[in-house]
């Protein structure tokens, strides 16, 4: 809810939530050159519309992290999932990565 109002300082903005991060009220207010990055899988977390719109360039890499290291992407995934079972008491504290 705080992105619309803070977007016009950023000379570019990463997304990787897979919900829409970067609606309409955003994207006219960020600078005509800010580059927009959205890594979300489908369906992305950027009006594409609006962007086209306004004119701003965005950069979808649909997926980028599986593509290019998914072991890695892979591992990080599962640590996070083990990490939160782990905070809502789900998984055994002592098996840890």
């Amino acid at each position: 809810s705080e992105i619309a109002r803070h977007a016009g300082s950023f000379d570019w903005f990463c997304n990787t939530v897979p919900a829409l991060m970067l609606d309409e009220e955003a994207l006219s207010s960020m600078q005509s050159d800010a580059l927009i990055i959205d890594l979300a899988s489908k369906p992305g977390g950027t009006d594409f519309d609006a962007a086209e719109h306004w004119k701003r360039h965005v950069v979808w890499a649909l997926g980028l992290p599986g593509k290019v290291a998914p072991l890695t992407a892979g591992e990080i995934i599962a640590k996070t999932i083990f990490h939160i079972l782990q905070e809502r008491g789900l998984a055994d504290e002592g098996n840890n990565w």
